[in-house]
C-alpha cells in the first residue's frame, strides 16, 4: 500500500516516512540509547513484584494497555496502580477512566496468574489496534515488529501537532493504521532500527519538544 487517503488529503509512503525520518535526525545519541519499551516493561515487572506476584507482569502490561487511550504515561502507569490497589481491595469500579478501558482491565486482571498462553487471551480482551499493538510492544520490548499509532505517532507522520478533537474527530480505519505502521517500518528500515524503537524515539522527541520536532507544525491542512 504506497499511498492513502487521511483528512481529506492524499499521503504517500515516501512523504509520510520522510516525515518520521526528519523527527528522527533530530535524536541526540542520549536519545538514542533510551530504551522506552524497556523502560515499560520494567515498571510492569515491578509492578508485579509490588502486588507480590498476584498478577503477572504479562496482565499488567495489559492492564497498562487498557487504561491507555486519552493518558499521558505518568498518568498511565498511576492508573494502572490505582486500578490494581482497588481490584485487590474489591473496589475495582471506583477507578476513575473510561468505563470501556477500566471493564477490559478487569478481565484481564481476572485472567489465571500465568505468565504463559494469556497474550492472545489478552488481545482479544483489548481487540483494538492501537493499544493491541502497545500491549504486545512493553511485553515484547526487545522482538516486537508492531508499532503504536496513537495521537502523537500521527502528529509526526502527518507533519503536525494534532489536538485532542482532531484525533478524536477523525478515526482511522484498519487500512490507514496498516499504512502508517508501514510508514514507520520503512523509515526504521532506513535508519537500521527496529519500527518499534523508531517509534519510541521520535514520540518522545514529540513530548519533550514539538515545534522543534516537526517540520509543519503550522500545517493543519484540510481538518474539516
Amino acid at each position: 500500500m504506497k499511498k492513502t487517503k487521511f483528512y481529506n488529503e492524499e499521503l504517500t509512503q515516501t512523504r509520510v516516512t520522510n516525515n518520521i525520518l526528519r523527527v528522527y535526525q533530530k535524536a541526540s545519541i542520549l536519545d538514542l540509547s533510551r530504551d522506552w519499551y524497556k523502560e515499560a516493561n520494567d515498571f510492569a515487572v515491578m509492578t508485579a513484584i509490588d502486588f507480590d506476584w498476584k498478577v503477572s507482569p504479562e496482565q499488567v502490561c495489559g492492564i497498562v494497555a487498557a487504561l491507555s487511550p486519552m493518558c499521558q504515561w505518568k498518568r498511565n502507569k498511576d492508573l494502572t496502580i490505582q486500578f490494581l490497589t482497588n481490584y485487590f481491595a474489591g473496589q475495582w469500579n471506583k477507578t476513575r477512566c473510561l468505563g470501556m478501558s477500566k471493564q477490559k482491565a478487569y478481565q484481564i486482571a481476572s485472567l489465571p496468574n500465568t505468565e504463559r498462553d494469556n497474550a492472545g487471551l489478552i488481545e482479544s480482551i483489548l481487540s483494538g489496534s492501537k493499544i493491541s499493538a502497545f500491549f504486545d510492544n512493553i511485553l515484547n520490548y526487545d522482538s516486537s515488529e508492531r508499532v503504536t499509532i496513537d495521537r502523537h505517532a500521527l502528529s509526526i507522520l502527518l507533519g503536525f501537532k494534532l489536538t485532542q478533537e482532531h484525533f478524536q474527530n477523525h478515526k482511522m480505519t484498519k487500512n490507514h493504521y496498516q499504512f502508517f505502521s508501514s510508514c514507520y517500518v520503512k523509515a526504521a528500515q532506513k535508519a537500521k532500527i527496529s519500527p518499534l524503537k523508531m517509534q519510541a524515539i521520535t514520540w518522545e522527541l514529540l513530548r519533550a519538544d514539538h515545534k522543534a520536532a516537526l517540520a509543519n507544525s503550522n500545517n493543519l491542512l484540510n481538518l474539516k
